[in-house]
């Protein structure tokens, strides 16, 4: 952890929340750092990754009342919710700090089983009519081939290409690592590339089993 870091760290409680005004004016009269809103934002998703690297007990958590440190697996969870509905640009830090803090807990929180909560969640887009024919046919068949809810919402996209859904199914179904298959269709590749990149996960894979 390095200076600017540690100062943040030193500026957030555990018990109580703190919105970023207030905080940019402690760590101005505790540290006299002046940042703007963008700058501390960054610093604070850096320190984010710190725990998810194992480097710190506690995550910095964001909710409408400002920002506060936890280690507590119910707040934890409705963060990296709230991060994975926000936008695709978050999707992978949601995954990865929540992934990062069940391997810490061995459990499941309290508040909702994340498989549960992709089934509500993909029933929801469904009802919403947020998919095509096509695309609600490949979550049909992700789910009548045996997958997962949480493999399932990994493509359970509207803005994937039904193709690119029936790559990333029929490789989950193949036994693919699911971070792999993240890591592809969060670039959002066309076809031509996926074909590729979900090509070289099964020559790898054959290779090493």
């Amino acid at each position: 952890m390095n200076k600017l870091q540690d100062e943040i760290f030193d500026s957030l409680s555990h018990d109580e929340w703190i919105v970023m005004s207030e905080l940019q004016k402690t760590l101005k009269e505790k540290f006299n750092r002046n940042y703007k809103p963008r700058r501390l934002r960054e610093l604070i998703r850096e320190c984010r990754l710190l725990y998810k690297e194992n480097c710190t007990d506690m995550l910095i958590i964001k909710s409408n009342r400002g920002y506060k440190l936890s280690n507590d697996m119910d707040e934890i969870f409705r963060f990296t919710r709230e991060l994975i509905e926000c936008g695709e640009s978050m999707t992978r830090e949601g995954h990865e700090i929540y992934q990062a803090a069940l391997s810490r807990n061995h459990q499941m929180p309290k508040y909702q089983k994340y498989e549960e909560y992709c089934r509500d969640s993909i029933k929801r887009m469904m009802e919403e009519n947020q998919f095509s024919h096509l695309q609600v046919f490949e979550i049909s068949k992700g789910l009548s081939t045996g997958l997962s809810y949480s493999q399932l919402f990994l493509f359970a996209k509207a803005e994937y290409h039904p193709y690119l859904m029936r790559l990333a199914r029929t490789a989950l179904s193949n036994g693919a690592d699911q971070e792999q298959v993240l890591s592809i269709l969060m670039d959002n590749p066309i076809p031509e590339i996926a074909i590729e990149r979900f090509k070289k996960i099964e020559e790898k894979r054959n290779i090493e089993s």
